[in-house]
């Protein structure tokens, strides 16, 4: 059966990223949060054909921001700050202009708020100024930030969803 573009999330959608401190910083590509959870097998006398999964501690992989080649130096500053501060002997996250919040706001084709993605506690680990040079390509010149994050909550528009709401009572919240 086919699937109706006029309410099918997964058909188009918009996003605009919004950094603390940030003003003009449009994208054009955002990767999405995530977080990962390691197990580790134990196995148990007697149960060596099917051990016990243990779950241990979560990570979340870098999301990356591209957008075209700007004049504003935002993304350079912040990175700036961070590389300035290392250099002092003290610590990254002992300055809080050196951590940011991001929201991510997903929209559906109707410009409809869908979700917001709140990453926590974001410090800049790569920044690159443009795409590397090539007189034989006629691509636009892309500026990329890769942002490392300690969590992320991810909150549903108008209330969420019936089951999101069951899960956020039992667990007390979606934040990871």
């Amino acid at each position: 059966m086919a699937r109706s573009s006029a309410t099918d999330l997964l058909d188009t959608f918009r996003f605009q990223v919004h950094i603390d401190g940030f003003v003009r910083a449009g994208f054009t590509e955002c990767s999405a949060p995530s977080v990962e959870i390691k197990i580790k097998e134990y196995t148990e006398a007697g149960r060596h054909m099917n051990p016990l999964k243990i779950t241990q501690n979560a990570t979340f992989p870098d999301i990356l921001l591209n957008r075209g080649v700007s004049t504003d130096s935002d993304f350079l500053s912040w990175v700036q700050t961070i590389y300035n501060t290392n250099n002092q002997g003290t610590e990254a996250f002992s300055n809080s202009q050196n951590r940011k919040n991001i929201q991510i706001f997903q929209y559906n084709r109707t410009g409809q708020l869908v979700k917001t993605y709140v990453l926590y506690n974001c410090i800049p680990t790569m920044y690159k100024v443009g795409t590397d040079f090539n007189a034989m390509e006629d691509a636009i010149s892309m500026e990329s930030l890769k942002i490392s994050y300690e969590g992320f909550s991810v909150v549903q528009a108008n209330g969420g969803s019936a089951i999101g709401q069951v899960i956020n009572s039992i667990i007390g919240s979606n934040i990871f």
